[in-house]
């Protein structure tokens, strides 16, 4: 891999009292310098697929929790085989407080992908 240094015209490394005459001298359209890194592009896609499924497991095991004891009644009286759907707004409205944390949890996951999502990536 080249240093800067390397790729730039050693006339442009002058003190700074020759810097305006270097700057002259320096064609920034000649040399286009990809600073991006493939290595950290790979990590952050790596990070962004890991964080979704941290959401799906935090979830299941909301979902789980809130089956074992606000819900277990519920749950026990079903016929096996019995198919439902659950959301966060069912979760949302469980009283165990561990289960809201949870929840609360899943925000954070989901805002902090969303938010490494939408910023630039240079």
């Amino acid at each position: 891999m080249k240093d800067l240094t390397d790729i730039f015209d050693e006339e442009f490394y002058k003190p700074l009292s020759d810097r305006e005459n270097a700057a002259k001298s320096f064609d920034a359209n000649i040399l286009k310098v990809n600073f991006r890194n493939k290595e950290y592009d790979a990590l952050l896609r790596e990070t962004l697929v890991y964080l979704s499924e941290i959401y799906d497991v935090i979830f299941e095991k909301a979902l789980n929790l809130a089956h074992l004891k606000q819900w277990k009644k519920w749950n026990d009286e079903q016929p096996i085989g019995t198919k439902v759907t659950f959301n966060e707004e069912n979760l949302r409205e469980c009283y165990d407080t561990k289960v809201k944390c949870l929840m609360d949890l899943l925000d954070n996951v989901y805002n902090t992908k969303n938010k490494i999502d939408d910023l630039p990536r240079f």
